[in-house]
């Protein structure tokens, strides 16, 4: 072999060493962009994005939905609801006039006199006129307090606070309306009728007043009927 022979053949090596160089960097180099296992699965999990935010945002709804979320969102839930300010207007108007008329009377029952055609006849005996004065003034008494009363004791809204300690209770006044907070437990419903009391009253005593409170069934309305029967079973 000759020597042009031997550099002949160490040429060819060295050019197909480098030519096999050169392929298996270009394999590398295409390697990364062959799509891959973990490849597809990322990109197939790409997708579930947006089904596990519908997921959870479906879950929030169905929270939103129940007691707890309806609480939680800062507005009070209103429990029951009566308008009749005109009905009570006008009875609150009737009441004062009867009173006035009574009390009228009650100023002239002193000079009551024994015979109706001679106004210059004796005057009634004490007993007679001051009887009837003292009837006449009792009975604007109770004109007045009937007036002022009656609008005090029913109950226009009934409210749950977003705290779930306490109520709010609106009722009408002589003028305008009251309003004022008790605790859950501070208030006591009949049981002779239950929750249900649609076409009927139910009473309510409330801790701090003497006398009852009124829910009317014939002119108000339930608006959340299961929060109404939790306060019903959660009050003593």
């Amino acid at each position: 072999m000759t020597m042009s022979t031997a550099l002949t053949l160490a040429n060819r090596l060295l050019r197909s060493s480098a030519q096999g160089l050169r392929l298996r960097a270009q394999g590398v180099v295409r390697r990364p962009r062959k799509p891959t296992g973990d490849a597809k699965g990322a990109s197939n999990s790409k997708p579930t994005t947006p089904n596990s935010a519908g997921a959870s945002s479906a879950a929030t709804k169905s929270v939103a939905q129940s007691t707890g979320a309806a609480i939680g969102n800062g507005n009070d839930i209103v429990l029951f609801k009566s308008e009749r300010k005109g009905f009570f207007r006008l009875m609150t108007f009737a009441c004062f006039a009867q009173a006035v008329f009574w009390g009228a009377a009650a100023s002239l029952a002193p000079e009551v006199r024994d015979s109706e055609e001679d106004k210059r006849g004796q005057k009634a005996d004490l007993v007679t006129r001051f009887g009837l004065t003292a009837g006449c003034a009792m009975l604007s008494v109770v004109f007045v307090g009937l007036g002022i009363m009656i609008p005090r004791r029913y109950i226009t809204r009934l409210a749950l606070t977003n705290t779930i300690k306490t109520v709010k209770v609106e009722t009408y006044n002589v003028i305008g309306s009251r309003k004022f907070q008790v605790p859950v437990n501070g208030l006591a419903f009949s049981r002779s009728k239950g929750s249900q009391f649609e076409g009927t009253t139910l009473s309510v005593k409330i801790d701090g007043h003497r006398l009852f409170f009124m829910l009317d069934g014939r002119h108000g309305m339930v608006r959340d009927q299961r929060m109404f029967d939790w306060l019903y079973n959660k009050t003593k």
